[in-house]
This record gives C-alpha cells, sequence and structure tokens, in this order.
C-alpha cells in the first residue's frame, strides 16, 4: 500500500498558464502497514499503534536491495480540466524536489540522484542535466538581474523520508552538508566532484545470540529507525550507526541511557529502554555493519558482471 508520506508530499508543485498543466513531483513508496495488537498508549513515547516488525527490511541481502529498487518517484503532467495525465518522466528514487515552470516553457526540478535538470514543460523532454552530487528536495526559484535571468536552488537531502528511509545509501561520494546553487544560460562552471569518503570502520565481531538480535532488530525500528533509518541505514543526514566507530561503540549504552550526546540532539531514552534492550540494539547494529560489508561485495559483483563483455 502506499506509505504515509502519500502520492505527494510537501515538495512544491506548478502550473503552466503557457501549457495550463499542473506538474506533480508523485512518491511511488510502498509501505506494510499492520496494527500492533499489544498496542498500550505510553505518555512517554509516541503512540502509533503500528505493528513495527513489518517495517523490518528482508533478512536477505538480495532481497533488501530489490526492496530499495521498488522505492521511486516520478514527474507527472496533469492536466486539471480534462482530468487525465498527460506525460509522466519516471524517476529512479522518490522524494525528489519541488517545481519551477517558466514561460519559456522550461520545467526544473532536482531529483534524489543528486541531478539538477530542465524539462520541456509541453513534453516533458530532458533538455538538460547537471550533477550536484548530493539529493535536492527544495523547489528552485528564477530572478534576473539587468535582463540577466538565473534559476537558483537550495541542494540538500533531508525531511521526514529523507531521514527516516535511509535513501541515499551512506556509501558514495556526496556532499553531506546543504548549499544554494545558482545558474544562468551560457554559463560554463562546473561543481568539483567531492572526494570519496574515507574508508569505513570495521565492525566489532558478532558474540550475541540470534534471539538478541531479533530482540534488538524491533526495538531498534520501534525508538530509533524514524532518525537512523529502516535497517539502520542512514541517508547521512545523521550518523550511520552500521560505522560507529570504536570510541562510540564502547560508550554505546551512555549516548543511549545516559544521554552523553544529548548536547548533539540525541537525548536518552531511558524512559523506554534498560540496559538489556539498549545492549540487544547494540547487538543487532553490529550485525548490521557486518551485513553492510557483504552488500557492497555483492553490489561490486553486481557492477563487474553487468561492466563485462559479452561472451560470444
Amino acid at each position: 500500500m502506499p506509505a504515509p508520506y502519500g502520492g505527494h508530499n510537501w515538495h512544491p508543485m506548478t502550473y503552466s498558464p503557457s501549457t495550463n498543466l499542473v506538474y506533480i513531483p508523485a512518491l511511488d513508496l510502498p509501505f506494510m502497514y499492520g496494527q500492533d495488537n499489544a498496542f498500550r498508549y505510553n505518555p512517554a513515547t509516541w503512540n502509533t499503534g503500528v505493528e513495527f516488525a513489518l517495517t523490518i527490511p528482508p533478512e536477505s541481502i538480495t532481497e533488501e536491495v530489490a526492496l530499495r529498487a521498488m522505492v521511486k518517484g516520478h514527474l507527472a503532467a496533469w492536466d486539471p480540466v480534462a482530468q487525465r495525465e498527460v506525460w509522466r518522466v519516471q524517476h529512479s528514487g522518490s522524494w525528489n524536489g519541488g517545481l519551477l515552470s517558466t514561460s519559456g516553457d522550461l520545467l526544473f526540478q532536482g531529483r534524489a540522484d543528486g541531478m539538477f535538470a530542465a524539462y520541456q514543460a509541453s513534453t516533458g523532454a530532458l533538455l538538460w542535466e547537471t550533477p550536484v552530487h548530493t539529493g535536492i528536495i527544495a523547489a528552485p526559484v528564477t530572478w534576473a538581474v539587468d535582463g540577466e535571468q538565473y534559476v537558483t536552488v537550495v541542494a540538500g537531502w533531508g525531511g521526514a523520508f529523507g531521514v527516516a528511509s535511509g535513501i541515499p545509501a551512506q556509501d558514495g561520494n556526496v556532499i553531506r552538508g546543504g548549499r544554494i546553487l545558482t545558474y544562468k544560460l551560457g554559463a560554463t562552471g562546473a561543481l568539483p566532484t567531492p572526494p570519496m569518503p574515507e574508508a569505513l570502520p570495521t565492525p566489532p565481531p558478532m558474540t550475541a545470540s540470534a534471539d538478541t538480535v531479533d530482540q534488538g532488530e524491533l526495538l531498534y525500528h520501534q525508538n530509533c529507525s524514524v532518525c537512523h533509518g529502516g535497517g539502520a541505514v542512514s541517508s547521512g543526514v545523521l550518523p550511520d550507526l552500521r560505522y560507529m566507530d570504536e570510541q562510540t561503540h564502547q560508550i554505546f549504552q551512555g549516548i543511549v541511557l545516559g544521554g552523553a550526546y544529548k548536547e548533539k540532539g540525541m537525548v536518552s531514552f531511558s524512559h523506554v529502554l534498560d540496559s538489556e534492550g539498549a545492549a540487544a540494539i547494540h547487538a543487532y547494529l553490529i550485525k548490521r555493519g557486518h551485513d553492510a560489508i557483504e552488500e557492497r561485495r555483492l553490489l561490486a559483483e553486481q557492477s563487474q558482471s553487468d561492466s563485462a563483455p559479452a561472451g560470444g
């Protein structure tokens, strides 16, 4: 079923008097709903009544990769008089940016894949795109000085889906902060490609039992996933807990229960977790760190296979 984010969220639509069409940044997001039959109201936390176990990613890494491939979005041109879709541009990701239409038959949109693009408003044809090295969710604006027209967009990834979904993934050379970018016709400048991230830390060995990891998995999705991402996969807006360094592992209980990082916005969860529960979450995160290593290996093998020349 459609996710709680809806078929379209806050990202601004646009209407063009030139084409008489409304343009919509649409979401294609599946979600598993279920009622938590054991739900009891708790004034110390949020109360959704949702069965969080259904939001846990599949155990198989291959299935998890396939599930993430189902998360998409599209740009739709809608005729409000005829009540029909005129054209659609399918995007590879979701939570794509708001829209700007101009009298020059142009439609601008930033995308979750880190590209800023211009489409032909009447047909949806892609006319131009450029990498910005981060997802864009804001709508562009256009302005002019001394007869010279500019298009400006705030580039940066985040928002409810950007935080909770863990998409884009942590891996890759992307900018983690936001910035303001301005373009004009005929400009020849290009943004420098950001450096690849440093080598990711290796998680500690797995020592916890499977039952403890399972307990931690459920507790994580009940208490942590909305900020740190489903399956412990962060988009990079907040720390990716699969890649904690050695010091963070050592003081994990102090962070989760003692509020050691409260000045950074990570308050104590001692009102809903005890030491055993925090340890279970820690065990689950260590497992997810090892899963991430295996996932990167599988994706690298798949990439090599896709780029290999066909045999004859």
